[in-house]
């Protein structure tokens, strides 16, 4: 793990959360980690303020660091945050279907309460950080069934 860039995001994470997100502040009310046993972190954000699409205001997210966070991985790409959860329960209004539609869709919870949300980052380029993580998350769930198979999205 580059734990220089790491450490960078949990420094961005720390003040970033102070600032409004749609329109509430703080953006996120605190930032928690913890290693895992493969040498990775991870990271909480707790009462993350999410877009207007969804059934509640806050919820709380948990994103996995994997060890080789920000190593490179080949083709001049770094290894990034791998995977995502939010708490159950959070629905998200598909304008498409003009329905509520579950997040997450296809888990239920895990040790630590939260469910996994089908969000897959891939490798980046040098120069991205935690904040284009959550700016994924964001347009997922502005955007439910986006890149889903319809027996997901239903």
């Amino acid at each position: 793990m580059n734990f220089k860039l790491h450490n960078e995001d949990l420094r961005i994470l720390q003040v970033e959360g102070r600032r409004p997100r749609f329109g509430r502040a703080p953006g996120w009310t605190m930032v928690d980690w913890k290693p895992t046993r493969s040498g990775g972190n991870i990271v909480f954000l707790r009462q993350f303020s999410v877009p207007p699409s969804c059934s509640v205001e806050r919820t709380d997210i948990k994103l996995e660091a994997p060890p080789n966070l920000y190593e490179p991985v080949g083709r001049g790409l770094l290894a990034f945050y791998r995977n995502v959860w939010i708490s159950p329960g959070v629905r998200v209004w598909d304008r498409r279907r003009k329905r509520w539609a579950s997040m997450p869709r296809l888990f239920g919870r895990d040790s630590d309460g939260f469910a996994y949300l089908c969000l897959h980052p891939v490798p980046v380029r040098p120069g991205k950080n935690v904040l284009d993580l959550l700016r994924v998350l964001d347009l997922h769930l502005l955007n439910p069934g986006h890149k889903a198979e319809f027996w997901e999205a239903s």
